[in-house]
């Protein structure tokens, strides 16, 4: 069952107080609407707003909104109860922003008006922690009356065009712990490269964020096409610094790898092998499949279930963190083409 991964907050409980995300665009795009993660409500929350704003020389945001009459923006009220709590939302901006690649920019979070205090407010998801102590860029800062504290943790927020998602949107992100006896008993990531990327290529191992909470049990770790074996190997969890939340790197053994080709789909999973294995793979969901289109693999990698060896079954809007490290690329047919590939999950 899942177990929930803290999501870092910050309350808007005065006028002075800001969310901010400082990113920088991954292509030249028409900016039309901003997200975020709604944290909680107390009591009547006021209107707040949420801009695109440029970035000052210190890393910080300028104070200036986007767009040809800045208006760059959207405000909105919550409701004065639950129904938004810990949900991702989009709002569409008063007026877009045609930004150029690489451009340094910053979605700020801040009251507009009504009544806020002690009493009356909103929090707001800044951060999850998935890579603790080692997120640079992009980042968040929380501005409690003009003292920022730039935070290290993996930031979420996202923004979009008229047809694509940009930037680490996240609703959840949970550890889900299963074992032998479970329904269902094994989990995948499933992937498809895009066939324009290339022509073939080898998976030699994985990276995995896992909770192993308990040592001296066995998971199986494969690659499947179908549900046909393709690599695999039984993992000891004796083989590991310490049980518990933990970063594996593993290797496959075979002499010679199976030949994939891109635009096929693949899954590779972890099948724990005894009942009380407790073995747990942390998964990431979102409200909507587009809303990964800002990660590593976008809509292409998503999480793939089964139980008793039987038929998988894909939930489009979860995945794990599970990153590819891939071997032997080929070109494709045509050639080279121009493009920018990461092959990780995201949560590194």
């Amino acid at each position: 069952m899942p177990s929930a991964i803290t999501f870092s907050s910050f309350t808007l409980n005065a006028t002075t107080d800001l969310v901010e995300f400082i990113f920088q665009t991954d292509e030249a795009v028409t900016i039309t609407s901003l997200g975020f993660r709604y944290g909680a409500r107390t009591g009547t929350p006021p209107t707040y707003r949420v801009s695109l704003q440029g970035v000052d020389a210190s890393g910080n945001p300028n104070g200036t909104i986007k767009g040809a009459t800045n208006n760059c923006f959207a405000t909105f009220t919550p409701p004065a109860d639950t129904s938004i709590d810990g949900l991702w939302q989009w709002k569409t901006t008063v007026e877009t922003y045609a930004a150029a690649r690489g451009e340094w920019l910053a979605i700020v979070i801040d009251y507009s008006s009504g009544t806020v205090d002690g009493t009356n407010n909103s929090s707001f998801g800044i951060t999850c922690a998935m890579d603790a102590g080692r997120h640079g860029v992009p980042y968040a800062t929380t501005n409690d009356a003009g003292v920022r504290t730039r935070q290290t943790t993996h930031p979420i927020f996202g923004y979009q065009t008229a047809s694509q998602t940009y930037g680490p949107v996240l609703q959840s992100n949970a550890a889900t712990v299963y074992s032998s006896g479970s329904t269902p008993d094994e989990q995948a990531l499933e992937f498809t490269l895009p066939a324009a990327w290339g022509s073939t290529f080898q998976v030699v191992g994985i990276y995995a964020h896992s909770t192993v909470p308990i040592a001296a049990r066995t998971v199986l770790v494969q690659l499947y096409d179908g549900t046909t074996v393709l690599q695999g190997l039984t993992w000891d969890t004796d083989y590991i610094a310490l049980t518990g939340n933990r970063l594996l790197t593993i290797i496959f053994g075979e002499a010679t790898l199976s030949t994939l080709t891109y635009g096929n789909t693949y899954r590779v999973g972890f099948a724990p092998q005894e009942v009380d294995t407790a073995f747990g793979l942390r998964v990431g969901t979102n409200a909507a499949a587009t809303d990964w289109q800002g990660w590593s693999g976008g809509q292409s990698f998503a999480l793939a279930t089964r139980t008793d060896a039987g038929a998988w079954t894909t939930d489009a809007l979860s995945r794990p963190w599970i990153d590819l490290i891939l071997k032997d690329i080929t070109e494709p047919v045509s050639g080279p083409v121009a493009r920018n590939i990461m092959i990780p999950s995201g949560a590194r």
